[in-house]
This record gives structure tokens, C-alpha cells and sequence, in this order.
């Protein structure tokens, strides 16, 4: 699911943010393990919505991490640094491995038809992050529902921004407490649109061109001068930037709706 879609503009998004203030109603300790719990749950759909066969690596990946932490909490280096490589080695097989593979047997890399997890480098560096953040500082450990929904938090599974577990549960444990939640809400709303005009105003619409410029390039390159592939690689430029961009203002605005600052990615 993206965030430009209408699924989650319509319906994804005002369902999760209505059971946010709903929750409102219960006490103090059982409203924090509850929002925990819909963060979790809301992400885990999120996420598997655009396929379900990569959501086993996700929670595979988020269960495996937090099981070892208590070694590393006991400050042995060897199993932080196994853990880190274990993280690398997944987020290597899954973007690099069938392009090395093709190159080192010199055979055709068809680039199209590889698919890579939705936000993996992401949240493989999230909890590499972490591994770091908790080395030898056990009173800065997470419960189990904690470190589930710090990694999985929708705003920013696919595009960010990293952040560190100190920086995101005091903002977490204040968006509950409900302060200027009207304030936030606009604000956010903002954002989020600002983001979203980026996508689809500027970005999709160069995008068009784009697309057409290769699919001539790629069935008859006689056909296309230097002026036509100079354009076109500046108006990708300008595509990549606006559509990462406007993606990441996108997560801070969402955030920013539920009483959460994250830092801009692109200021």
C-alpha cells in the first residue's frame, strides 16, 4: 500500500487515526500498550498489503534481532557484530545477489523482474541502529511490543527516517496524552499534502515523459538525439528527487498528525 493510494488516503488512514482517539478513553498504562498494538497490527496490514510473501522476512527479521539482543546487552562485541552481519547478509541477498550472480555467470540480468522487499534497507538499518543503541546500555532495552512497533511504524517503514529508540518513544509516550491534537492534525495534514503534490504533480506527471523516452530508446535507439536523452536524464533527476522527497514529507506529516516531530529528510 502507498500512501498516494486511495485506499489508504480513504479509508487506511482516517480508520487508524479515529481508533487513536478512541483510545483516549482508557487509562494511562493501558492506553500506551493498546496503541502499541494498533501500530503494530495497522503496519503489519500496511505493510503486507503490497505482498504477503515478504511480510515472513519483516517479522522473521524483527523476531530474530530481539531475541539476540540480550547478548549484546551483556557487551560481548562477537555477537553484535554477528548480529550486524546477519542484517547485512539478508539486506545483500535480497538487492545484490541476482546481479551478482548474473554477472560472475555471465548471464542476462533481467532488472525488471527483480522484486526486493518493500523498505528493507530501511528497516534493516533501523534495528542495526538499535543493536548499536543498546550495546551495553540494558536500561535503554525495549519490550517486545516496543521494538515491534518501533520498527514496523507505518509513517515510516518505507522511506524513513531512521531513528533512534530514545528519540522515538518519548515522542511516542507524548502523542498519547493528546496534547494540541487539533494543532498536530493540521499541521500534519499539511505536510502530508505538500508531500503528496510532490508525487503526484511533479514527479508522476515527469514521470510520463520519462518512460516514454526509454521505451523508444529501448526498441529503436536510432531514434532518440542528444538533446531527447540530455532532457531525459535531467527530468529523471528531477523525478527521483521529487518522488523520494515528497514520499518522505509524506511520513513526516502522517507522524506529525499523531503528535510525533520526525526529523525532515529533505530540508
Amino acid at each position: 500500500m502507498l500512501f498516494n493510494s486511495q485506499l489508504f488516503i480513504f479509508v487506511f488512514l482516517p480508520t487508524f487515526y479515529f481508533l487513536y482517539l478512541s483510545i483516549k478513553l482508557l487509562n494511562e498504562k493501558l492506553r500506551k500498550n493498546t496503541f502499541l498494538i494498533l501500530i503494530i497490527f495497522f503496519s503489519i496490514f500496511f505493510y503486507g498489503y503490497w505482498d504477503l510473501n515478504y511480510l515472513p522476512i519483516l517479522i522473521g527479521s524483527i523476531v530474530i534481532n530481539y531475541f539476540f539482543i540480550e547478548y549484546i546487552s551483556k557487551k560481548k562485541i562477537f555477537h553484535l557484530i554477528t548480529l550486524i552481519v546477519f542484517n547485512l547478509s539478508l539486506l545483500f541477498y535480497f538487492k545484490y545477489f541476482d546481479l551478482l550472480f548474473g554477472f560472475m555467470n555471465n548471464t542476462e540480468v533481467k532488472f525488471n523482474e527483480i522484486i526486493i522487499p518493500l523498505g528493507i534497507s530501511f528497516f534493516t538499518f533501523q534495528q542495526i541502529g538499535y543493536l548499536i543503541e543498546v550495546y551495553g546500555e540494558k536500561k535503554n532495552k525495549l519490550n517486545f511490543l516496543q521494538y515491534f512497533a518501533f520498527v514496523v511504524f507505518f509513517p515510516q517503514l518505507i522511506a524513513g527516517p531512521i531513528l533512534k529508540a530514545q528519540e522515538f518513544f518519548p515522542k511516542l509516550n507524548k502523542s498519547i496524552k493528546y496534547d494540541k491534537v487539533s494543532r498536530n492534525f493540521i499541521i500534519g495534514l499539511i505536510i502530508f499534502f505538500i508531500g503528496l503534490g510532490k508525487k503526484v504533480l511533479i514527479a508522476d506527471n515527469i514521470s510520463l515523459y520519462i518512460d516514454d523516452f526509454y521505451f523508444v530508446a529501448d526498441n529503436n535507439v536510432n531514434n532518440i538525439n542528444f538533446f531527447e536523452s540530455w532532457l531525459s536524464a535531467i527530468g529523471y533527476l528531477f523525478q527521483l528527487y521529487f518522488d523520494f522527497s515528497g514520499y518522505s514529507d509524506m511520513a513526516v506529516g502522517l507522524a506529525r498528525m499523531f503528535g510525533l516531530n520526525f526529523p525532515w529528510n529533505f530540508n
